[in-house]
């Protein structure tokens, strides 16, 4: 289990601190993040994978950051916005609890 001042992610590399909207990645995506310059890189999400996180949370952001958590890759919750958590080849997991509007994340960003 990893945590301190991370985010809960269990030994399957599944967040378990809340909520969560489960994505599947398009070949676009997974190739992008395949790229080793974007490992833990922000990457836009699909109108379909934004409708989807929508209907769940009431927010639609256009921009993540990604960290693989089959490689143990996560981040510090301080500051936290707009996380998603690939768990599998195809599929990302969104904690609702760090989503947020682009411009709400944006600034979380310089302020962190």
């Amino acid at each position: 289990m990893l945590w301190a001042d991370g985010m809960p992610i269990d030994k399957n590399g599944r967040f378990y601190g809340g909520p969560t909207t489960i994505i599947t990645l398009t070949t676009e995506q997974i190739k992008k993040l395949a790229l080793p310059e974007n490992a833990g890189k922000r990457l836009a999400l699909t109108e379909v994978q934004r409708a989807k996180l929508k209907k769940e949370t009431g927010k639609s952001p256009t921009m993540f950051m990604f960290y693989d958590t089959r490689i143990g890759a996560t981040d510090c919750t301080c500051g936290a916005a707009n996380r998603a958590l690939r768990f599998s080849e195809t599929k990302a997991e969104i904690p609702h609890e760090y989503v947020m509007l682009d411009a709400e994340a944006a600034k979380r960003d310089l302020d962190h």
